[in-house]
């Protein structure tokens, strides 16, 4: 009897790859499916519930906006991404008539602008807009018409300090108003929650008229101290994600050994992150290590993430690995920071 055709990518990948990458693809999802908490996370859930509880009060004139602020490589992002992915409320169902979601995500676009900003939101909802359709349009006629059949009354923007990057100073104005009237639409009031780094902090609670609700909340995702209990979570961290690709630590971390860590995760908790788990990659593809954890696993996870930077500008190989200063750039990497992208903060 013939085999049956493969009904998917993935099946058609199962069959067709070795049985050691198909367990080390199972290995890698196991590690990069373990959420680690930022010192944050709590607020933010708390924050959640609360403007559920505002939502469903049902007499709300005006929604409000919910900020999350943190350098680029904070964890932020991964926080809130974890949190609505696994809460309940958020998630889409089939109503009587169509699909309902109680919130749209998207990430906000580069030089955006009100109008890219809806398309992109529009797209998400299931309806793109084609064609040089104008923002008016955008908006009042497809999206908005579309979050009221959907039930939605959260829109959720990552990556929000594209607004700064608007073309022209009227234009980003004009996006900032908008997403404030938004929040104020007649008898279908919007919430809002924006992730971003510190310079977007006041562009949606400036507010002269005193129209909106002035309960802006903000969450600050903080660069990590140097001090014992945040190496000792940094260690907590590293074990259990080794833990959960089956793999052995083959060295002491000591506490030098976790500063260069933390200092190339450039004290920030999801860039820590990132160089441990590309270090437990490493490890995982590499035969003659056996399974076993070693230092130069996590100098080649931290290099991946440095493209390839030399050894004199590694931190887990160089002497004066306290004096190595890294930015990240716009797509992830650790860069120089002359290369990084600079933003200013918008007055007015």
């Amino acid at each position: 009897m013939s085999e049956q055709p493969a009904t998917s990518m993935m099946d058609h990948l199962l069959r067709t790859t070795s049985r050691k990458t198909v367990d080390r693809a199972a290995i890698i999802k196991k590690i990069q499916d373990i959420h680690v908490p930022t010192t944050a996370d709590d607020e933010l859930a708390k924050e959640i519930e609360i403007m559920l509880a505002h939502i469903m009060a049902g007499n709300a004139t005006s929604g409000y906006a919910l900020t999350i602020l943190g350098k680029s490589g904070a964890g932020k992002s991964k926080a809130l991404d974890h949190l609505l992915n696994n809460h309940p409320s958020f998630a889409s169902f089939d109503g009587l008539y169509n699909r309902m979601s109680l919130s749209l995500r998207a990430v906000t676009p580069p030089s955006c602008t009100w109008k890219k900003l809806g398309a992109r939101l529009a797209a998400q909802s299931g309806l793109p807009v084609h064609g040089e359709t104008n923002e008016d349009v955008v908006w009042n006629d497809i999206l908005l018409d579309r979050m009221r059949k959907m039930g939605t009354h959260v829109i959720v923007l990552d990556e929000f300090q594209h607004v700064l990057e608007a073309p022209t100073s009227h234009a980003y104005t004009h996006l900032s108003n908008s997403i404030k009237n938004l929040m104020q639409t007649p008898s279908y009031p919007i919430w809002v929650i924006v992730s971003g780094v510190p310079e977007i902090e006041g562009i949606l609670d400036r507010d002269e008229h005193n129209q909106l609700d002035r309960r802006v909340p903000i969450i600050r995702v903080k660069d990590m101290p140097d001090d014992e209990t945040t190496v000792g979570k940094v260690v907590e961290t590293v074990q259990k994600l080794a833990d959960a690709g089956g793999v052995r630590i083959g060295f002491p971390l000591i506490h030098e050994f976790v500063q260069r860590l933390m200092h190339g995760g450039i004290w920030r908790f999801g860039m820590t992150v990132q160089i441990i788990k590309n270090s437990l990659e490493k490890c995982i593809w590499d035969d003659k290590a056996g399974g076993v954890l070693l230092p130069n696993h996590f100098a080649q996870g931290y290099a991946r993430l440095a493209r390839d930077c030399p050894d004199e500008q590694n931190v887990f190989k160089s002497a004066d690995w306290q004096k190595i200063q890294r930015e990240v750039d716009d797509k992830g990497y650790l860069v120089d920071p002359a290369s990084a992208p600079k933003r200013r903060r918008k007055k007015g």
